[in-house]
This record gives structure tokens, sequence and C-alpha cells, in this order.
């Protein structure tokens, strides 16, 4: 990137080398900085006693890799987003720690250009917390005896090439504006000289390189403090060097932001800090970053700046970040969920039909068998199912009889290449139905009961850069149904039955996962899906008797749902993959129909043509089924 390439033999406009040293010196390395005056910089943050042994009277300084660091002028065209590169050396002496608190001294220099360095003292006071974070106050003693100003500094212990050392970061205030990190090493000055600041080397770019695809990229990013709204604005990182970060963004719409530029650091452990200017105002947090292959998340907090204390005031921010991989599977799992919600549809569908199968021709026996076909096309996008199926009845006597059923695919076609259904188990239920008379009038009560379950396979199509995952699972739905209806007999074969009833269904599929291949580098795995719902019916049926031979029958009623509960199609492995609702946009409220034609070949057999249709739960989606049956009672 050019960005990264840009020469840092910068000259700022009205400001001698000498003045430009001597500012430099107020924003130099700790941690996280804001300056302001104080005559009382001893407040202390932290309490622990699990580090005191470790940093008593111990002396660091910054390795040859952390020299370099990135200023820019507040004040100039670009502002935080125009830095050129300086060295940044410090040194600190603490004194004994107790209870995870401590005061030492510093020295800082800044070199400009690989020019000489120019040094400022520090008097400081720390504490440490029982994770190793800790926050240091600076107060600037070089030309001051009051009022001094004070520098808040943040950071983390890290053990690094078996020492434990503080890691801080940097980025300063106001005209100037330091970014710096480094890993502060422990040294005996009997022994050791640290180098010092105009050994800074800004190319090649050798330290925090697992960060350095962050130059280029733009970010969504949600800060109420610097935005006054919590709607989110985007910031671009046109540049990074040696995990120093710079760029420039844009506000909401709503905003009294309408710009901003930025200055901060990432370190190889994913600590984040940045500093953000707009309308002359600076503000900084710190906070982490987690990275995937397909989304990043920084979250950022204040810490404390621009006071004497470090008590931070409980503001956040949040970046977050799509790779090209990232954006594409979203963008196919939202296509992997609709056509998730074909299969739950037809098999929905296929349980609330078996709940209306019956067996109700009855010879001497007080037996009957009733065996045939089903077609089912459910539309948007389309599956044709083909099944056969075979229903049992025992009439146990004149007012009750029971029965069940399976019914088994044959064939079902796929709505796309995503899902594939197996067709080895059949689906099956139970009956129960109580009649005051036999003839079809006055009350008949029906319970039913159906089980479905199918492996299915599930690939991801490829959009864009998305992987083509695959990975099996199971989809099981089951029903439950009471029905009551009332026949009344108008006297010229026809029988008119009002009738209202419940029904709960309930479909889930089973958690899975991908499998790894040489075309699929990043498997997902998957949560359990499920949908329920508690549906009320109402509507009227008529049978009518033509002669001896054939009867006809027919209904029609509606269908709403009183209770639903719908999950989302979730892969849990990776953060940033966005949930897709199964249902977002639920028909609630459904029509069906039914038409029925029997014809009786002798009496103890008949052929039976039936057609349905019925409005899905999924907008826009309908099924049609069509049944024959072949009925015979001994």
């Amino acid at each position: 990137m050019n960005s990264l390439r840009q020469s840092n033999k910068h000259s700022f406009p009205a400001m001698s080398r000498s003045n430009l040293l001597f500012t430099s010196i107020a924003a130099l390395f700790i941690s996280v900085m804001g300056i302001f005056s104080s005559k009382d910089a001893s407040a202390q943050q932290y309490t622990s006693t699990n580090w005191d042994s470790i940093l008593s009277n111990q002396n660091y300084y910054d390795p040859i890799p952390n020299l370099v660091a990135w200023q820019a002028v507040t004040t100039s065209p670009g502002g935080l987003s125009n830095p050129i590169s300086v060295g940044d050396s410090t040194t600190w002496i603490f004194g004994p720690v107790v209870n995870g608190q401590w005061t030492g001294t510093a020295v800082g220099n800044i070199s400009i250009n690989n020019g000489a360095p120019i040094a400022q003292n520090f008097n400081l006071s720390g504490s440490i917390n029982t994770e190793g974070v800790w926050k240091i106050l600076f107060t600037n003693i070089t030309s001051c005896t009051s009022s001094c100003d004070v520098t808040i500094g943040v950071g983390k212990m890290v053990f690094v090439n078996g020492v434990w050392s503080p890691l801080a970061q940097t980025v300063g205030n106001p005209t100037l504006s330091l970014a710096h990190w480094a890993y502060n090493v422990p040294y005996d000055p009997a022994l050791t000289t640290p180098p010092t600041a105009d050994l800074y080397q800004t190319y090649p770019s050798v330290t925090s390189p697992a960060y350095q695809w962050i130059g280029g990229t733009t970010w969504k990013m949600q800060n109420d403090s610097l935005f006054g709204t919590t709607n989110s604005g985007t910031l671009t990182f046109s540049g990074f060097n040696n995990g120093h970060l710079w760029g420039s963004g844009t506000g909401p719409a709503n905003s009294s932001v309408s710009s901003f530029t930025t200055l901060g650091t990432v370190t190889p452990y994913g600590n984040v800090l940045l500093g953000f200017l707009s309308n002359g105002v600076m503000s900084a947090m710190w906070g982490t970053i987690a990275s995937n292959p397909f989304y990043s998340e920084m979250n950022l907090a204040d810490y404390g700046y621009g006071t004497t204390t470090g008590i931070a005031n409980g503001n956040t921010a949040t970046l977050t970040y799509y790779t090209q991989l990232g954006n594409d599977t979203n963008n196919s799992l939202l296509q992997t969920a609709n056509a998730l919600q074909a299969q739950f549809a037809n098999q929905q569908n296929a349980v609330i039909t078996g709940l209306t199968y019956d067996c109700n021709s009855f010879g001497k026996n007080n037996a009957c068998i009733s065996t045939g076909g089903r077609n089912t096309y459910n539309s948007d996008p389309a599956i044709n199912t083909i099944s056969a199926l075979l229903i049992g009845g025992y009439r146990i006597n004149n007012a009750f009889r029971v029965g069940a059923y399976l019914d088994k695919n044959i064939s079902a076609t796929s709505p796309n290449t995503i899902t594939s259904m197996s067709n080895g188990i059949p689906m099956g239920g139970v009956f129960g139905v109580w009649n005051d008379k036999a003839d079809g009038t006055g009350l008949e009560v029906k319970i039913a009961l159906g089980y479905n379950s199918k492996d299915m396979t599930v690939t991801r199509p490829i959009v864009g850069a998305s992987e083509a995952g695959s990975g099996s699972t199971n989809l099981t739905s089951q029903g439950a149904a009471i029905n009551f209806k009332y026949g009344i007999d108008l006297g010229n074969k026809t029988i008119v039955s009002p009738y209202v009833g419940l029904r709960y269904t309930t479909t889930k599929m089973s958690g899975y996962s991908e499998g790894a291949s040489n075309s699929v580098l990043y498997p997902l795995a998957y949560s359990s899906l499920s949908m329920n719902a508690t549906t009320a019916l109402a509507g009227i049926g008529a049978t009518y008797k033509l002669d001896k031979q054939w009867s006809f029958t027919g209904s029609g009623g509606v269908e709403a749902d009183i209770q639903t509960s719908v999950g989302s199609y979730t892969a849990t492995n990776y953060a940033g993959l966005n949930p897709v609702t199964l249902n977002p946009t639920p028909n609630n409220v459904r029509p069906t129909a039914t038409l029925a034609a029997y014809y009786a070949v002798d009496k103890n057999s008949r052929i039976g043509l039936t057609g349905m249709y019925r409005q899905d739960s999924f907008t826009g989606m309908s099924s049609i089924t069509g049944l024959i049956t072949y009925t015979i009672n001994f």
C-alpha cells in the first residue's frame, strides 16, 4: 500500500525542529495518554499482591524493534490520519511494589529523522490488578515545579522470552499526538545500556505482523460518546506500520460529527488503542481485537483519558469488519436458510396431512385396510413428493374406532442442490375416533398423533468467495390434533358438519458440523433449529351421497396459529456469521380446503380420490396434495 511507504521526512509548518522535539516529549511512551494539569498525581486504581515481587525495584527499557512510533500534528490537514514515523525510547525505574502499588521515575526520548534524541523526565505512580492490567500516572517534571502535566498510561503484563514485561501502548495530545507500543524489557543498568531513540527503523514493518491486514480496511463503528448517537459511522484504516494504525472516518447522518481521524496501535496480543480527533477534540479508548477468517471486532472502552485519576467514565466503542469471505458466507447462509424453509414446510405439511388419515369402512371382523399413494406439491420453492401409504383401522364398538398409518416416500425432488432428503424412514401415526352415531350425524371427536423423521444433507451454495461446506443432519416433525365436528342431516342425502379443533406441530433439525476438505478450509458447525406452533382450526364440511356407489365430501376452513416459536439457522464456531431467522414473516392465518370422491366397487371395497389445499406458515408457500386409496373391509 502507498500509505505504508510514505516518506518519513515531513516538516511541520510554523514549527522548528527543536520545538517539534520538545513538544513531542509530552506525548511519549507509556500507554494510552491524556494530558492536563494537576497537583496530585497519586490516584490509584488497582490493588493486588500477585505482581509485587516481579515489579519491585525493576528497571525497564524499549528494545530496538519497538523504538519506532508514529506522530501526527492534530492541527494539520489530515489530523491524525497523516502521521510520520519517529523514534521513541523510554526507561522506567520502579520503586518497591506493595499490594500492587508503586512509585518511580521515567526518562523519555524522542528522535525525529533519526536525529539526536531529546530527553524529558517524569515521576510515576502506578497500580496493577490480579490479571496483570496496570495503570500509571506520569508527571512531567522536566521544567515544572507545580501544576505539572500528567499523563495516564495503561497496559498489561505479558510473558516474553522467559520474562514478564509490561506491554505499553500510547497515544498523546494535544498539538502533537504520538502513538507507540512496546515491550518494556527488564534490565540491570550496571550491565546493560538501553538503545537510544535514534536507532529506530520504520521499514521493513516487522512488529505485530499478524494485524498488517487491517491497513486498507473499512470498519463499521459504534461510538456513542464520539457521535452523540447509537447509530454507527465508518472508519477506514488507510495505513499500518509496525502495529501502528491511522485513518479517517465519517459519522452517522444524524451526528454532529461529520468526520474524524484516528491514530493508534495494535499489539501481537490483540490489544488495541485508538485515539480519535474530531472538531479539534481528542479522545481515546483501549481494548482488544478478536478476529477470524470471516469477521473481526474491536471492543474498546474509556480508561480515564482526560482525568487526573484514571477513573473510567463507562464510554465504550465497537468496531466490526467483515472480510469478503465473511460477507459472501453470510449471503450463502441466507440462501441455505431459504432452502431449509422449503424442507421444514414440506415435512410439516406431510405430518399435518397424516393427521387427517382415517379408515372407517368395517366388515364383520370390524377391520379396515386402506392402501394407496400420496402426491404432494409444495410451492416456492417447489418440492414434489410421491409416497405409498397404508392405513389400518379397527372398530372397537359402534362408537369407537382406532387406527394407525404408515406413509413412505418413494421419491422427493429437491428444490435446489442445497438440501437433499433421504426416503428411508416412513412417516407414521395413530388415531382414535369416537362418534355419537355411526351414520355420520351427531358429535364426532378425533384424536391423532403423527411422527416423521428424515435424514438430510445440507450443502451451502457458493456465493463469491464462500465455501461449499456440507454436513448431514436429521429433520424430525411431530404433530398432535384433536377435532370436534357435529354432523347435521339435511334430509337430501347431505350431511353438513361444522368443526373446530386444536393442533400442535413441532419440527426440529439437529445440530451438525460440516466436513473439512481441500475446498472447505473453514467448515462450520450449527446449533439445532426448531419451530413449533399451536393452531386453532375451524370450518365446515359436507358429505353428499349420490347413489349406492358414489359419494362426495368437501370442506373449507381456516387455521390460525395462537402460539408459535421459531428458531434461527446459526453457525456456532465462528463469531460474526449472522443467524438467519427461519420464518421472519410468518403467515399465521391460513385457508384450507378439501374435496374427495368415493366409488364403492362392492360392499367390501371402495376407491377414493382426495384433493387438499392449504397455505403454509411460511409466507408465499402453499401445498396441494392428492390421495388415491383403495379401501377394503373385513
